[in-house]
């Protein structure tokens, strides 16, 4: 119970801060066609191993018991926030490829 306590409200400030900052909005918005495409692929990876590696920390948490599962609920929330901003990213460099007419 106590690790539910910590949690959620850890996953709700997480979960809605994902997004872009200034600073990454005007590397994009310098990049040439071909970098944009380079930027999407790494901005893609970057969300699969997220994703993949919030899975797993979610498995870990639930075979786990303590302090154990606490570090792994967070982990897993951790990659959860990785893969928002990742997925915010590739939808950026979608925007401004489609801007560009790349």
């Amino acid at each position: 119970m106590k690790t539910i306590i910590y949690t959620i409200p850890f996953a709700l400030l997480v979960t809605g801060c994902a997004g872009l900052t200034d600073k990454q909005i005007s590397r994009f918005d310098t990049m040439s066609c071909s970098q944009l495409a380079v930027a999407l692929d790494y901005e893609e990876r970057g969300q699969n191993e997220a994703e993949k590696s919030g899975f797993y920390n979610s498995l870990t948490s639930l075979g786990s018991k303590g302090d154990a599962r606490f570090n792994a609920d967070v982990a897993a929330s951790d990659d959860d926030f990785d893969a928002d901003n990742h997925r915010a990213a590739r939808k950026y460099i979608n925007e401004r490829q489609d801007f560009l007419r790349c």
